[in-house]
């Protein structure tokens, strides 16, 4: 009896497919031929158009790798990452759960600069830490030319 129940529904479903063929075709005004193709092979999405992600790192990861950046003196991605896992493996300075300690363990860096890019632009953190001098700042302080020097004395 149940060799006879697949064959059954495999002429049942064979029943049916010239009838969806048939209706597709007068509501299409296509081809057969084209139908079953395109009924076999339904279309690929488009490269670089998928939908949206799920969120891998939730609220708690970045206001605790908020607090890391923190303590560590607001560095960027590359040198935060690997401060983040020696912290949490070795010391427990940061109360988070067991979870989103495995979360900051496998963060990558470019994810921590993109995680933490809101709370730079919140807290206007410089980008440039070297800025150029200011013209004024010569004004005030006397600096000595390589022409004023005195080359004739050995310096001791």
């Amino acid at each position: 009896m149940n060799s006879i129940q697949p064959a059954l529904e495999r002429t049942t479903a064979k029943r049916g497919k010239p009838r969806l063929l048939n209706e597709a075709r007068k509501r299409t005004k296509l081809i057969r031929k084209v139908l079953t193709g395109k009924l076999a092979h339904p279309p690929m999405p488009e490269p670089g158009k998928r939908g949206p992600l799920k969120a891998t790192y939730g609220a708690d990861v970045v206001t605790a790798l908020v607090k890391l950046w923190e303590i560590f003196d607001y560095p960027c991605g590359q040198r935060l990452a690997p401060a983040v896992r020696e912290k949490l493996r070795n010391a427990n300075e940061v109360q988070c759960s067991k979870e989103v300690a495995a979360k900051l363990i496998h963060i990558a860096p470019n994810t921590m600069d993109r995680l933490l890019a809101r709370e730079k632009q919140v807290r206007r953190l410089r980008q440039n830490r070297n800025p150029s001098t200011h013209p004024l700042l010569y004004q005030k302080a006397p600096v000595k030319f390589t022409a004023e020097w005195d080359t004739d004395q050995s310096g001791n």
